[in-house]
């Protein structure tokens, strides 16, 4: 059986040598066998991956993921032209029925509400709001139509 020491060894080398993930900021915390991440990364792909690489860690259990989103780049946080950006996406999207959608914003948080045909278009319309440039948070309350 692994230690908790040596888990959290093995998550911080995995977390740096991983190319999708920013981990310059991000805290691993181990706790028997299950591990927090904390901290900040730049975007939605790097806490996602942070996720993803730490489940694979021998030894680990659970993962608690509580890092945030803090974009390097300073982009608009104007909550009308993240709207638009995210409903620009979906449109050109063929997999996102952008018309069955609703886009609510507050700032750089987002809230998707509607229905879609599968959980796969669930998915990539929540991917996409999250790779939208402003985005710090999304709720996807998309439900998906029987």
């Amino acid at each position: 059986m692994t230690s908790g020491n040596n888990i959290g060894q093995d998550v911080e080398t995995e977390l740096r040598s991983c190319p999708d993930i920013d981990d310059t900021d991000i805290a691993v915390k181990v706790n028997g066998s299950a591990v927090t991440l904390s901290g900040f990364v730049n975007s939605y792909m790097s806490k996602y991956h942070a996720e993803i690489e730490t489940r694979r860690i021998n030894g680990v259990t659970a993962v608690a993921n509580d890092i945030v989103v803090r974009p390097l780049i300073a982009a608009p946080t104007d909550p009308e032209i993240v709207k638009h950006r995210i409903e620009e996406t979906f449109r050109r999207l063929a997999q996102v029925d952008a018309e069955h959608i609703i886009v609510d914003t507050a700032g750089s948080e987002v809230v998707l509400r509607g229905e879609v045909s599968s959980s796969s278009e669930r998915d990539q319309a929540q991917r996409s709001a999250w790779s939208t440039p402003g985005v710090t948070n999304v709720k996807n309350e998309l439900t998906v139509r029987s």
